[in-house]
């Protein structure tokens, strides 16, 4: 079991807790007639104004930002009008994962709307890799190729677009992921981290993001209306979801209006995604595209080409759509089975390590697992045990291909940046990164990134929750659940409420190998609910015993059971509570 609880230590923190909160909360929910508890979350976050938190409520095109900040827009926008003047033949090279998949289909629509072809092109995962490939640019220019423009890839491309040029071909970026030192000698960088006199005011777009300013860019050149654009923000919030950017600024407006036109069911292949899923595109939250949409569109790179999921995302029948949706629905489940057996084996190697409290960092290695799974397996060893992971699949050749994945607090781009030495090629951002290696220098690269992440990492798990509101179990109603739902689209940057409930009995425990937890609790007056327990939380179930009396951290959600509607908690904490109902807690 994971330490979780010091004696004598606070276990939670609370948003919104002083005599000056409480006023602004009531005073929230006076003037904007929500709820005190909707008013609490608002405040909690940093929303006491009454402007602030009418934006945040409902976010509009007031959020967005002139595209033109970017320093890039207007050689890009230049550029891709000369092209339509002349005729020219224009290609989309993006990413394989739903971030560059969904960028990918956005441009290919951007050209379609402006009623101009657009050819697009994905790496194999297998046989090429990330990023922009020399052999992939000339058969561009055999192909009589004069602009390319990137989706997600292309930021560190110095000797891949000097190529380009050389061949004839202009390369526009378009990606959100870190430049090292000078930028690539592109036509034009549209990048939040590219360096520019004024950076542009939001740095966590995701690179449909990107894509969709670049589209409103030329929309603005052009004179048209930016409402013909909305059909696309599906797609910018499919990937910004997908990317785990934070869903503040311009991403909250991206993700809430572009559930809305998922909800409206405009787009074939996202709706034929959901019928797969067993569920209506009318039922779209963020939490259906991250676990339902998402792992299917990724499947279909992961395992074998993600222009599958291009051609899916820009079909145009139904019929057609389902037939490919079936595809990568197949895809999944063999992901899954794939996925299955080298979390087990990944899993015994990080339990079989003797020092493992002294690892700040995880470095996995083996020649048996599939490449295009590693990044997944890699997060669910930062789940477990929170910390820094990279997980590398090793061809017979010996040549590694690493997905790794971080915690808060730690750049672990920074980091690997710092141990470039031992890589051949790398690249990503503070929360991901992907890599390639020699078998022989793994050992070299851990120890080196080991001694430079901080030892801190470890410590993570000790941190305190942070709580928005202490609350009865029979007040978890669909009420709440409606007076909550204002706030979504909840993610990074703007976490789902957090709720503490505090004496429940603890009844009907459920446990299935690396499988979720689940079970009820009771509180005194007979209220019952359902808890699920993420198959990452590490607590010691055997000492949570059937009616032992426990407090819950936890999320509340609500989803459909043989067509009816129900509330659940999704469990973050669970301490036993101590004699004398003290508030220090240990953990179960």
């Amino acid at each position: 079991m994971i330490e979780l609880i010091r004696e004598n230590t606070p276990i939670w923190r609370e948003r919104a807790a002083d005599s000056a909160d409480s006023k602004e909360v009531m005073r929230l929910s006076e003037e904007l007639l929500i709820s005190p508890l909707a008013a609490r979350l608002l405040v909690g976050r940093g929303l006491r104004s009454l402007f602030d938190a009418k934006r945040f409520l409902s976010p509009s095109t007031d959020l967005l930002y002139d595209p033109f900040l970017f320093d890039g827009m207007e050689p890009a926008v230049s550029r891709i009008l000369s092209a339509i003047e002349r005729g020219e033949k224009v290609l989309i090279y993006g990413d394989y994962d739903v971030d560059g998949i969904t960028g990918t289909a956005l441009l290919v629509e951007l050209f379609r709307l402006l009623g101009y072809p657009a050819a697009y092109y994905i790496p194999d995962r297998f046989s090429e890799g990330y990023g922009l490939h020399v052999a992939a640019l000339q058969q561009a220019a055999s192909d009589g190729m004069s602009l390319v423009i990137t989706s997600d890839c292309g930021s560190t491309a110095h000797a891949e677009i000097a190529e380009a040029s050389r061949l004839g071909i202009d390369v526009i970026v378009t990606d959100h992921h870190r430049i090292e030192g000078v930028p690539p000698p592109a036509a034009a960088i549209l990048n939040p981290y590219a360096p520019q006199e004024r950076p542009y005011p939001f740095d966590g777009l995701s690179s449909v993001g990107v894509g969709f300013k670049l589209a409103e860019a030329v929309f603005k050149r052009c004179g048209l209306s930016a409402l013909a654009l909305r059909p696309l923000l599906d797609l910018v919030a499919l990937g910004t979801v997908a990317d785990v950017a934070p869903l503040v600024g311009e991403n909250r407006y991206f993700v809430k209006e572009g559930l809305e036109v998922i909800r409206e069911g405009r787009r074939p292949g996202i709706a034929a995604l959901f019928e797969k899923g067993g569920d209506a595109p009318g039922s779209a939250t963020e939490r259906t595209l991250a676990y339902a949409l998402v792992p299917r569109l990724n499947a279909a790179g992961r395992l074998y080409h993600a222009k599958e999921a291009v051609a899916l995302l820009t079909a145009a029948s139904p019929e057609t759509a389902l037939v490919q949706a079936e595809r990568l629905d197949h895809y999944n489940q063999e992901r899954q089975e794939i996925e299955a057996k080298i979390w087990k084996e990944a899993d015994r190697q990080v339990r079989e390590r003797q020092d493992l409290d002294r690892e700040p960092v995880l470095v996995l290695s083996s020649e048996e697992w599939h490449p295009g799974v590693v990044g997944i397996i890699a997060s669910r060893l930062v789940e477990r045990y929170q910390r820094p992971a990279i997980v590398i699949a090793l061809s017979p050749e010996g040549i590694g291909r690493g997905s790794g994945r971080s915690i808060g607090g730690i750049d672990l781009f920074q980091a690997v940046s710092s141990c470039r030495r031992w890589l051949n090629k790398f690249g990503g951002h503070a929360g991901a990164v992907g890599l390639t290696i020699q078998k022989e220098q793994i050992d070299p690269f851990r120890e080196a990134l080991s001694d430079l992440l901080p030892q801190c990492a470890v410590v993570e798990t000790a941190k305190r929750p942070l709580i928005d509101a202490e609350i009865d179990l029979e007040r978890l109603t669909f009420r709440l659940m409606q007076e909550i739902a204002p706030l979504a689209p909840f993610g990074p940057g703007h976490p789902a409420p957090v709720f503490l409930v505090r004496g429940v009995l603890l009844i009907s425990l459920r446990r299935e190998p690396d499988r979720s937890v689940y079970f009820k609790v009771r509180n005194q007056k007979g209220w019952t609910l359902d808890v699920v327990a993420p198959r990452h939380l590490t607590f010691d179930w055997d000492a949570c015993n059937e009616g032992a009396k426990v407090d819950l951290v936890f999320t509340p959600e609500q989803s459909r059971w043989q067509g009816e509607a129900r509330i659940f908690l999704r469990l973050k904490e669970i301490y036993r509570q101590t004699e004398g109902d003290d508030p220090r807690k240990e953990g179960c």
